[in-house]
């Protein structure tokens, strides 16, 4: 699917006006693209499948009119009249094939026109008789495994693509082909070579703030108008007046039977029906009760509740005419927590990247808002200002509860940098001490072959073994260096997780200094009491 720049009646529109006539059809085919699919009908299958007919007709009739002036020039050519006469039969040859190449091209033409033309008028033909009997077997069988459903054999559906895979990209034909009109066969020649099946026009009338806007979509090849859609909407505004366009273009566009879609809304934990706003494709629907026909094809549907967590999914609601829509909405909660965490009394708790929580040395817990859902939480050290992740899961995350979690703060990208470069010299320390160790073993291995043989002395040998005892050393003590330092940066990889919050089960009271003004306050009575 491609779309035009619309055109602009007044020629003396401002420059608003104009800017809108390109931004529209890319507003529009922005929206459209997200819409899926299409049920393609018999008349533009039929289109297609002639005009790649005629094409592959165009080509053998040019290839044919090259052989025949070949086969004419033969004559001057060939001086031997047997050497003409041979020539001339391999080209009458060709010239033939070509030819029965476009009879049978017009023949397939004609029977698919008269296909669709019987289709049309409900004629339906009735399957060639097996003379082998297998038909009359396949009658006694209890149930047919052999029963093709023609129906859906002939619904062809097609996935609704962007021209060039970009909104913003206009089809810009020649200006002869837009002189001509859009059902012009140059228009449609110029479409088909850009392997376009629908484009989008429209014209646009100005009169003060507001815009009248008609659009047109045209499948080619066959130059066919499949729908058309006018609305009013301001300047300044055009997001609102684009979606309510490709709210009409949908259905044409589609081109299946609506779907009814039901909907129950119910509580997670007493299984009762709930009031809920439900959201179609951005769309709110006041009244569900009896269920809601929409277009068949992709539809996104949100639900919300009061009390409860707001749920949506996006389906593709075809191939059946009816759907029930359930959906059980957990209660939402709300609440708060307390976190500390090891080792490191004092700092800042982030979480959910919103909320803050000082702590310090005389209380250090951190308070976070639940709300029974996954949170992740940042701790910065006050010292140093180093951060480090941490992950409170859902069955944690409820009002009331004391959380504890071990999270270590450090620069980890430095540390996973530092043992990387430790893991790669302990690797090329191992590298460099295999060539000299498989060096000695083999000059070994000969020597012990030369000893027995006695060509060299016993001490000549023993040398050699020396060697290589302590390159092999050597090389053992660089493997396991090497795998000491992968070990090492692995581990470092792995810190980069957040660390996990558990339940704190020794719980220290938080220790709160009394404000100086509230001493003054007291009488010597209550200090006395206070300190007995």
């Amino acid at each position: 699917m491609a779309a035009t720049a619309f055109g602009v009646k007044q020629k003396t529109a401002a420059e608003s006006v104009k800017k809108t006539a390109e931004l529209l059809p890319q507003l529009i085919l922005e929206q459209l693209s997200s819409n899926g699919e299409r049920r393609v009908p018999d008349s533009e299958l039929l289109d297609r499948t002639l005009n790649e007919l005629q094409t592959e007709r165009l080509s053998l009739f040019l290839q044919l009119s090259k052989e025949v002036k070949a086969r004419d020039s033969l004559f001057i050519e060939k001086k031997s009249p047997r050497a003409l006469e041979k020539a001339i039969i391999e080209a009458d040859k060709k010239i033939a094939d070509l030819q029965d190449k476009i009879a049978k091209n017009l023949e397939k033409a004609q029977k698919e026109t008269q296909k669709f033309e019987r289709s049309e008028r409900g004629v339906i033909e009735e399957p060639k008789k097996d003379e082998s009997g297998f038909e009359k077997f396949k009658s006694f069988l209890p149930f047919s495994i052999f029963k093709r459903d023609e129906e859906t054999k002939k619904i062809v559906k097609e996935n609704v693509k962007l021209y060039n895979n970009d909104a913003s990209s206009l089809f810009k034909p020649s200006s002869a082909a837009l002189s001509q009109g859009f059902q012009s066969r140059a228009f449609e020649k110029e479409a088909v070579s850009a392997k376009i099946n629908a484009v989008l026009s429209g014209t646009i009338s100005n009169y003060g703030e507001y815009v009248g806007v008609t659009v047109e979509l045209t499948v080619y090849p066959g130059a066919r108008s499949i729908g058309v859609a006018t609305d009013v909407g301001q300047v300044s505004d055009v997001v609102p007046l684009a979606r309510r366009l490709v709210r009409n273009l949908v259905p044409k566009i589609a081109n299946s039977l609506p779907v009814l879609l039901e909907f129950d809304v119910r509580s997670m934990e007493e299984n009762q029906k709930i009031d809920a706003s439900i959201m179609v494709d951005g769309v709110v629907i006041k009244d569900f009760s009896e269920g809601v026909l929409f277009d068949s094809g992709i539809h996104t549907i949100g639900i919300e509740s009061p009390g409860f967590r707001s749920t949506s999914i996006t389906y593709a609601f075809s191939g059946e005419s009816r759907f029930l829509v359930k959906a059980s909405l957990l209660s939402e909660i709300s609440g708060e927590a307390n976190i500390r965490i090891k080792n490191f009394p004092q700092g800042t708790f982030f979480s959910n990247a919103i909320f803050s929580s000082p702590m310090t040395t005389q209380n250090n817990w951190a308070r976070l808002s639940v709300n029974g859902r996954n949170v992740l939480g940042v701790f910065e050290n006050g010292e140093t200002k180093e951060r480090a992740f941490v992950f409170i899961p859902s069955d944690l995350a409820i009002d009331g509860e004391n959380l504890k979690a071990n999270a270590k703060t450090f620069d980890r990208a430095a540390n996973i940098d530092k043992r990387r470069r430790g893991m790669y010299i302990a690797y090329s320390a191992l590298i460099c001490t295999l060539p000299i160790t498989f060096y000695c073993l083999g000059e070994f291995t000969a020597a012990k072959r030369s000893y027995e043989q006695g060509r060299i002395s016993y001490d000549e040998a023993v040398k050699w073994q020396n060697r290589t005892n302590i390159t092999q050393a050597i090389s053992f003590v660089c493997a396991g260096w090497f795998a000491i330092e992968l070990v090492r940066y692995l581990w470092a990889a792995n810190r980069v997780l957040p660390a996990q919050a558990q339940s704190d089960g020794e719980i220290k009271k938080a220790v709160i200094p009394l404000d100086e003004n509230f001493l003054i306050k007291m009488n010597t009575e209550e200090l006395n009491s206070d300190s007995n």
